[in-house]
């Protein structure tokens, strides 16, 4: 999900007419968004980046609970210990 909000993010920042209307689309929807919920635009931008940070935390623990991921490390031999044995 994040990869293909940088590739948009990419795209934007390298045309300028796109990025004027993306962010005069960006403003509408918020201030529709917060209108409708009565609430600070503010309030709505700081949850929408909230929301993005937590859905990629949880993206993030997802693939490391990746069965085939937990196979290879299952497979790999343990490290070896360091200092001396008793």
């Amino acid at each position: 999900m994040m990869h293909l909000a940088i590739a948009l993010i990419r795209f934007v920042c390298h045309h300028p007419t796109v990025t004027g209307t993306a962010r005069w689309c960006l403003r509408l929807a918020t201030r529709a968004l917060a209108g409708s919920l009565n609430v600070p635009e503010s309030l709505v931008v700081h949850t929408g980046a909230f929301a993005v940070a937590y859905v990629e935390a949880v993206e993030r623990r997802a693939t490391l609970v990746c069965p085939m991921k937990l196979w290879r490390d299952l497979k790999r031999e343990p490290p070896a210990r360091g200092g001396h044995e008793r």
